[in-house]
């Protein structure tokens, strides 16, 4: 009598639409005789299996010199398989070893999206529209929500005249590997290889090798026909989007999946947390310096051209498409922003941002490391101007701004930041002082910011007038948010404190909240040196422990003004630095190995143009502070350049590469040098206009312990 049974189910897999493969691994308890595996194979038939193996024993007993059919490996569909085989394996065990390959097509799920073409709309459509639309209700009522309401209301109807259109999805361009060239020299490559494993002699072995180097041979070929096709055919949004879908881009703003709403909570957390500083604005009799007043059309043309972003926020009107319907509805939005001005109300639709995570520097990507960048909607981003425009204007001409702060203001930069600080430093070297830098990074400290003592700074510091302060007050009060990442959206949540990053009018508050942590300092000697909420505090004296007591005195000054505004300090990033003996400055290096990745299959045209704009940028970034350096360290930069000119080119690393340099810039690199001196001095005079002094290069560095003291928030600098 024959046993059957059962044991494991091994896999499924679709191998045909509506086919299903089964592969399963048949025991059976079974004397070997040529009647009983005859009837079991009848008996497999029977339910459509096929066994991809001979009929002959799967175990043998030595104790007892008896062999049995054990194991069978059988499938639903005989044409999946490719080769099968089995044999003994003495010493290992006594079931025989029962092997095969089997082709289980994988079908991958298309991803289909759908947008509006706004290319294809309708545009005789939307001018009809337009001309006959009803805008009285909006001069009848002065609730800026309502007038809003309407506009919104005017878009939804024009969004019918656009079509929508769906889009497949390809994550990977590799389209060439369905060439018929390509798939017949892996076919080749393959036959070769399995019949080198089936028999492993060495003319088998040299036979596979041909075919292999063969194989690759052309699928070279074949891609780089194909990049250079598809590459040629590419504007330079088309060409970025591909280079980054490649990986060639150092995409460090590529999230992985997280959960969405604990990310908001998170970033929620902060700006709804307990600590409150109890000011706010009152009617004291305080001049009023700076109010609004009533904008032309030219204002808001001037705003509108001013807007570079073309995200989509809530409202889902894109920018581009606003400036074709502009010319038609200029009136009307005109009337619509000076009602925001005369009542000085933010629209309640326009506080609601889409927040986009970006992680910060350090590749990880838990809630600390990331950025919440938020996402409004367009014709917010308009008004906002206009207000930026007057605050900018106003506080130019008083300059109320510290000279201190180098951060989101016009004629600053980082790279006077890094001049200005660089020539205290150096200046410490041509005497007997001792310097020390100390670099504090305020935590969160956009999201942290107190609404009423950012207007209770602007009323009395800066001279803001009521209706004013209430405008800004409506523009911060009152937001909510929500994280959306990977389609996926988290639910909505209030933001009471904070100011959004991602804004126009944001860096601008929060630059102006943060001007007076100068003051708290004033008269001290040290010098401070800001990029928004970066700061940099230098020190100098004739000796350590002077300069460890002047150190300590200033920074519990600066500690305590961070407390009382409602701030944190973020202790792992703040360092401290001596500097008493010159050494060579830092040249940072640039790493090409992502995009060595597709050198050889990119255009020399494309190669060019991603030079320029991924790596030059960083060489010339800041290039100024190198001005004047020792030879060593032009050097540095030289072989860095010459790196450059290798990828572009496609040198080798010991080819010279004078000849390309004037290829790629129309110049050598002395005449460069040149240049750059130029620019220095430049950039001298500038300063100098600003009552800043010059930049000589040849800074020190040695590392000094930064710690706190207890459970106060005082800082102590132990030399």
């Amino acid at each position: 009598m024959v046993n059957l049974r059962m044991v494991i189910l091994i896999a499924k897999a679709c191998a045909l639409p509506g086919t299903i493969t089964k592969l399963m691994r048949l025991s059976v308890y079974l004397s070997f005789k040529v009647s009983n595996a005859a009837s079991l194979r009848n008996f497999c038939r029977s339910l459509g299996l096929s066994i991809v193996h001979n009929c002959k024993p799967t175990h043998f007993d030595l104790a007892h010199g008896s062999s049995s059919l054990i194991d069978f490996c059988l499938v639903s569909n005989a044409l999946s398989v490719g080769f099968s085989s089995q044999g003994q394996c003495p010493g290992v065990s006594h079931h025989a070893l029962i092997f095969g390959t089997i082709e289980i097509p994988v079908v991958v799920e298309e991803k289909v999206i759908e947008f509006l073409d706004f290319n294809r709309a309708d545009w005789l459509g939307i001018g009809n529209l337009l001309c006959n639309f009803d805008f009285s209700p909006l001069y009848n009522t002065s609730d800026v929500d309502h007038q809003l309401a309407l506009i919104d209301l005017l878009f939804q109807n024009l969004f019918s005249f656009v079509p929508v259109v769906s889009r497949r999805v390809n994550p990977k361009n590799d389209a060439w590997l369905d060439l018929d060239v390509v798939k017949s020299s892996r076919s080749m490559r393959d036959l070769a290889y399995f019949e080198w494993r089936r028999r492993p002699t060495d003319g088998n072995r040299r036979i596979y090798c041909m075919y292999r180097n063969r194989c690759k041979a052309v699928m070279r070929n074949e891609r780089r026909k194909f990049y250079e096709t598809m590459f040629g055919r590419m504007n330079d949004s088309q060409l970025w989007k591909s280079l980054k879908s490649f990986g060639c881009l150092d995409d460090g703003d590529e999230v992985p999946f997280i959960d969405v709403n604990a990310v908001n909570d998170y970033f929620c957390g902060v700006s709804n947390s307990s600590l409150m500083v109890n000011r706010r604005v009152d009617e004291t009799n305080v001049e009023d310096s700076f109010r609004f007043y009533c904008v032309y059309i030219e204002d808001v043309v001037s705003a509108l051209r001013k807007v570079k972003s073309g995200a989509v926020g809530v409202d889902g009107l894109p920018i581009k498409f606003f400036r074709c319907v502009f010319p038609y509805i200029c009136g009307h939005f005109l009337h619509f922003i000076n009602t925001i001005f005369m009542t000085s109300t933010f629209p309640q639709a326009w506080k609601v941002a889409r927040v986009v995570p970006v992680p910060k520097k350090g590749g990880s990507y838990n809630h600390t490391n990331l950025r919440p960048i938020s996402i409004l909607p367009s014709m917010s981003k308009i008004v906002e101007h206009i207000v930026k425009n007057a605050i900018v204007e106003f506080i130019d001409d008083r300059k109320c701004l510290s000279s201190s702060q180098y951060g989101f203001r016009h004629g600053h930069s980082s790279t006077l930041h890094l001049l200005c600080l660089t020539d205290l430093i150096r200046d410490v070297f041509n005497g007997s002082d001792v310097g020390l830098l100390v670099g504090l990074d305020l935590s969160k400290a956009f999201d942290s910011v107190d609404h009423g003592l950012l207007l209770h700074k602007l009323r009395h510091k800066f001279g803001f007038s009521l209706s004013t302060c209430m405008l800004i007050s409506s523009y911060l009060v009152g937001r909510s948010q929500f994280v959306e990442h990977r389609g996926v959206r988290s639910d909505v949540s209030d933001v009471r404190r904070g100011v959004p990053q991602g804004s126009v009018l944001g860096p601008l508050l929060f630059i102006m909240f943060i001007d007076d942590i100068v003051d708290s300092i004033a008269g001290s000697g040290c010098s401070i040196f800001m990029y928004a909420d970066d700061i940099h505090v230098f020190f100098r004296s004739v000796n350590l422990l002077n300069l460890e007591n002047l150190a300590n005195s200033v920074l519990q000054s600066l500690s305590l003004w961070i407390s009382s505004n409602g701030l944190a300090i973020n202790w792992d990033k703040t360092e401290a630095v001596v500097f008493n003996t010159p050494v060579n400055s830092v040249i940072p290096n640039i790493c090409l190995r992502r995009l060595y990745s597709l050198q050889v299959y990119l255009p020399l045209n494309v190669r060019r143009k991603v030079a320029m704009s991924l790596l030059m940028s960083h060489v010339n970034y800041c290039l100024e502070v190198v001005s004047g350096a020792s030879s060593s360290q032009m050097l540095r930069v030289h072989k860095i350049f010459n790196s450059i000119v290798r990828y572009v080119f496609g040198l080798r690393r010991g080819d010279h590469v004078s000849q390309f340099v004037v290829k790629f810039l129309g110049l050598s690199f002395d005449k460069c040098s040149q240049i750059l001196e130029s620019e220095g001095r430049i950039l001298i005079g500038r300063m100098l206009s600003t009552e800043q002094q010059p930049l000589v290069l040849g800074m020190g560095t040695t590392r000094a312990t930064f710690h706190a003291v207890g459970n106060t928030d005082v800082v102590n600098i132990v030399l």
